[in-house]
């Protein structure tokens, strides 16, 4: 096996695991990605390291995993689609990945770039951030109206009342998440008299497309 073989299946593999999907259901997100059948297979060979994908693949799994193609071919390391500059990077990810498959954010924005020791001193994933636009008032004061919310996506499991991005109709909400003693949670908004509390069954929680954990808001005067 060539050091580039080498290289390009781990990348893969590592990308599929970081996910939680395995080779089936990344061969069957292929498939809906292109809209042409891609067999296990053929996904398992590239991952084996028995076959390099062809660069029409490659763009399509470069897209699926949120990378560049050039670092899933081994040509950088640098594995970000948002850098700005080789210290600075944006969270505006072209796409990102729910129960429904890929989706496409209009509130994504990049008016921020955030240095890597920024990220790394806060112990975040600059590949699992993202950064949108607050699109109401539903959570006034504290995050008005155009305020920029960044997202943690590798935090994504309610385990105390915390502010979490909720994809509803293809937008993201940021609400309150508040476990109660009787098990049951409770989704809350700043302005309740709106946006009425909305209570729910830890069932009914697991249903939602949580994509991460508020981690940091800014607005400007």
């Amino acid at each position: 096996m060539s050091d580039l073989i080498t290289v390009v299946s781990q990348r893969l593999k590592d990308c599929r695991q970081a996910t939680g999907w395995t080779l089936e259901e990344t061969a069957k997100r292929l498939t809906d990605l292109s809209g042409k059948p891609m067999t296990y297979s053929r996904y398992s060979n590239w991952e084996l390291g028995l076959r390099m994908p062809p660069t029409d693949q490659v763009v399509l799994l470069a897209k699926l995993f949120g990378k560049t193609p050039a670092w899933l071919q081994g040509y950088t390391d640098n594995d970000s689609l948002s850098a700005v500059t080789s210290n600075y990077v944006t969270a505006n990810p072209p796409n990102i990945s729910t129960k429904n498959g890929l989706l496409i954010l209009p509130q994504v924005t990049d008016n921020t770039a955030f240095s890597l020791g920024y990220i790394e001193s806060r112990g975040l994933n600059r590949n699992k951030l993202l950064c949108i636009k607050q699109i109401d008032s539903s959570m006034a004061p504290l995050i008005a109206e155009g305020a920029e919310v960044l997202l943690d996506g590798d935090q994504v499991t309610v385990r105390g009342a915390d502010l979490f991005g909720i994809v509803v109709a293809g937008t993201v909400w940021i609400r309150w998440i508040c476990p109660e003693l009787d098990n049951t949670f409770t989704l809350k908004a700043s302005d309740a008299q709106q946006y009425p509390d909305s209570k729910m069954t830890r069932q009914e929680l697991d249903q939602l497309d949580i994509v991460g954990r508020v981690v940091r808001i800014s607005h400007d005067r």
